[in-house]
Order: C-alpha cells, then structure tokens, then sequence
C-alpha cells in the first residue's frame, strides 16, 4: 500500500478491537513522511537501512517507541529503510 512517494507499508495484522495494527514499512533512499501526532503508543523495530527522526539516526537492529500523545516529527530514511512498526490503525 502506497502512502507518500516512495513510502509503502504491507499490513501484516489488525486488531480493530485494540485500534492497532502490526506492518513493515518501506522507504526508498530520500523518502521522508510528514510531521503527524500519535493518538495510542507506536513502537518500531529497525530491519535494515537508517531513519532520521528529529535528529536521531536509527540503523538496522535499533528499537524506537513513540509515546501517545507525542507529536511526531518529519521522517527521513538518506539510503531507504525496511522497518517492522506496531501503532494505530492509519
């Protein structure tokens, strides 16, 4: 599923119940996804290449985990990324 420009996600599971949902994120070198808010916690574990949230470099086997309520800053991937996210349903 094609979110933004080269950004695209694979949905692996939901949970309407819960409002959650479990997918692998995908983004090509240079990609970036918008400033957006976090109604419910968002967790995501780093398979390979680098994210840059505000000014932290995530690479493969790192772990990051957005609380709810947090504002969420531009995301921008410089080589592309394949990331395994847990968060609201979009």
């Amino acid at each position: 599923e094609r979110l933004f420009d080269g950004v695209d996600r694979k949905v692996l599971f939901r949970d309407p119940s819960a409002g959650t949902e479990s997918y692998l994120l995908r983004m090509a070198a240079g990609s970036w996804v918008p400033a957006h808010d976090h109604k419910i916690a968002e967790h995501c574990l780093m398979i390979e290449g680098d994210l840059i949230i505000d000014g932290l470099r995530l690479t493969a086997g790192d772990f990051q985990a957005t609380p709810a309520g947090t504002p969420h800053p531009a995301i921008v991937s410089e080589s592309g990324v394949l990331a395994f996210i847990v968060g609201e349903i979009l």
